[in-house]
This record gives structure tokens, C-alpha cells and sequence, in this order.
């Protein structure tokens, strides 16, 4: 089957259902937040330029990725709330994700962030799409955007 990426939001909070026990069981927390900020309204990705997006297989969610507004660097944004359900990984759904999610940024933002701590595989899985370390609180990595080679 093949894998889709959709906007998360008409969704929520019930499209990521799915992963709520997963990463609570991976002890990653940062699903469960989502949902709880969502919930409550403090994070509707709703900013100019920010969205959410789920991986679809066979109408199942398998994985999901933000980009929000990013408060540390002028002009950027930041993915956020970044995850793949185990049994999906190395498949290449992060990358569609981070992929979709850093297009989409590039219309609207000079650089994107992230922070890589989550996981040993996040550093050099944002590396390996250009992300290079930086060192500021909270943020690990940062890919420039370059203008001049967008069409």
C-alpha cells in the first residue's frame, strides 16, 4: 500500500490516536503533548507557514511531523513533534515527512531548526538532509535556505 502525507489538522486530535501508546511505551512524550497542547489550543499550527502533517498506510497514522514559527532565529521555523511509529521506521516515512514539511517551510521561512536529542538516530538523520549543528539552548541543528536556488 502506499503511503500518503496529510495535513493533520482538520484530523485532530484523533488521527494520532494511533501513536499515543506507542511513544508512550518508547517513553517519548512529545505526542501525547501535541495532543494535550492541541486540545487546549495553545498549538494549532495554525502561524504563517506552519503546518502538521501525518504519514497515512492504509488509512492508518504511522508517523507525524510539525513546523511551527521558531522564537530563537528571525525568519525561521522549526519542526517539531516529530515521530515514526517503530514499526514503520527505515522506510523512508521520516524522510517523506521531513521532506514535504522543509518544502513547504522554504516558501515562507529563511531557515529551519530542529532539536536532535530526541533519539540517537534524529542527528544524523537531519544531517543527512542538510541540517548542520549549531549550538543554541534547546537547538541543535539549522538548515539554511537558499533563495537563489528556488525556482
Amino acid at each position: 500500500m502506499g503511503m500518503l502525507i496529510i495535513d493533520a489538522r482538520p484530523l485532530m486530535p484523533e488521527v494520532l490516536q494511533e501513536l499515543v501508546p506507542t511513544s508512550m511505551h518508547e517513553n517519548i512524550q512529545n505526542i501525547s503533548k501535541l495532543v494535550r497542547q492541541w486540545t487546549e489550543g495553545e498549538s494549532l499550527f495554525d502561524g504563517e507557514g506552519e503546518e502538521l502533517r501525518v504519514a497515512q498506510i492504509g488509512g492508518s497514522t504511522v508517523g507525524v511531523g510539525g513546523v511551527v514559527k521558531c522564537r530563537d532565529f528571525s525568519g525561521a521555523l522549526r519542526v517539531t513533534r516529530f515521530y515514526v511509529h517503530p514499526e514503520f521506521r527505515n522506510r523512508g516515512i521520516a524522510t517523506a515527512i521531513a521532506v514535504h514539511l522543509i518544502k513547504n517551510a522554504s516558501q515562507f521561512a529563511d531557515a529551519v531548526t530542529c532539536n536532535a536529542q530526541a533519539s540517537v538516530q534524529a542527528t544524523p538523520f537531519w544531517e543527512s538532509l542538510g541540517f548542520l549543528r549549531i549550538e543554541h539552548p534547546g537547538i541543535t541543528h539549522k538548515l539554511q535556505i537558499d533563495k537563489t536556488l528556488q525556482i
